[in-house]
């Protein structure tokens, strides 16, 4: 075992299936704490404030504050984590109130990463409160999001139809918006969806968010729908690639989780499924999904670091 960092799994783990962690995109693990402030005077291509003075895209002016500094210069590390993509859960030095996961992204894709926190702001879309440009990084401290849609799917409760409709209905949401903005998440998949334990539902990893071409359809965002759809009914996709369930008892064919996962074959646009009878018959609140969030919280497996 490593003296300095080892991966853990819960003990409470009632599913044979592992959250396995996606490839890590920086390590965050061996960034230095409290290390001191390293300007670079002529860097070229370094984030400019400029950047976080536009308008965000959703109608509401930034709030993101960025500084040319190190993170640890304000948080302390608790421990490492897999939530859609490598992250670190990080306490406030001076007011250790509240938890808040810390990101980091590369140079190479650090403008563009700015670019999107400053300028795009979505009730189910991941956002950022700061941004730290230190080292070559991009350091954003996001709120704590403890769960992924792929805990949903690994613990052994299943939702209900209303709270698919609650899942589905954000998830939706988020993705309409990324339409509207010429944009697709070109890695969705239960893993980089993220919820916390309110039932709020965000996408992450949004460096995988590009631009699209607005001659190309959505088949591909519908596909990963259907996926993540078929995942939180039956536990698992059917191996043949057909669309369908095989639990009749917990979801009849003419009910409305069925008739919605068919539509995910047949309609061509994000917002055509918001318009299906699930979503829009749906009532209920994101608070319809506290008791399974709580539970897939304390019995699925999680990859850590510690400390």
């Amino acid at each position: 075992m490593s003296s300095k960092s080892d991966k853990h799994k819960t003990a409470f783990d009632l599913e044979s299936k592992v959250v396995q962690p996606p490839t890590l995109q920086t390590p965050l693990q061996n960034v230095p704490e409290n290390e001191a402030i390293e300007l670079s005077k002529k860097r070229k291509h370094s984030p400019s404030r400029e950047n976080l003075d536009q308008a965000p895209s959703h109608g509401q002016r930034s709030i993101l504050k960025f500084k040319n500094e190190s993170p640890w210069n304000s948080y302390r590390k608790e421990f490492g984590c897999e939530l859609a993509g490598d992250a670190v859960a990080v306490v406030h030095s001076k007011n250790p109130s509240r938890v808040l996961l810390l990101r980091s992204y590369p140079d190479a894709i650090s403008s563009k990463m700015l670019q999107w926190f400053s300028q795009h702001q979505h009730p189910h879309i991941m956002s950022a409160k700061e941004a730290y440009f230190f080292k070559n990084s991009l350091y954003i401290i996001c709120e704590d999001l403890p769960l992924t849609v792929e805990h949903l799917i690994v613990c052994r409760a299943y939702p209900t139809e209303g709270q698919l409709a609650v899942i589905m209905r954000q998830i939706l949401e988020g993705l309409s918006y990324l339409v509207t903005q010429g944009l697709e998440h070109q890695a969705l998949k239960s893993s980089n969806i993220l919820m916390n334990l309110d039932g709020i539902v965000k996408i992450g990893s949004l460096e995988d968010v590009q631009a699209r071409d607005q001659n190309r359809d959505q088949r591909a965002t519908l596909d990963a729908i259907k996926t993540i759809t078929m995942e939180l009914m039956e536990k698992h996709t059917k191996k043949n690639g057909t669309t369908g369930v095989n639990d009749l008892k917990r979801w009849p064919v003419d009910s409305n989780a069925v008739k919605f996962l068919a539509a995910t074959d047949s309609v061509s646009s994000v917002d055509e499924l918001r318009k299906h009878q699930l979503i829009r018959q749906c009532t209920a609140t994101e608070g319809e999904l506290v008791g399974l969030a709580r539970f897939a919280l304390v019995s699925t497996r999680t990859f850590y670091s510690y400390p």
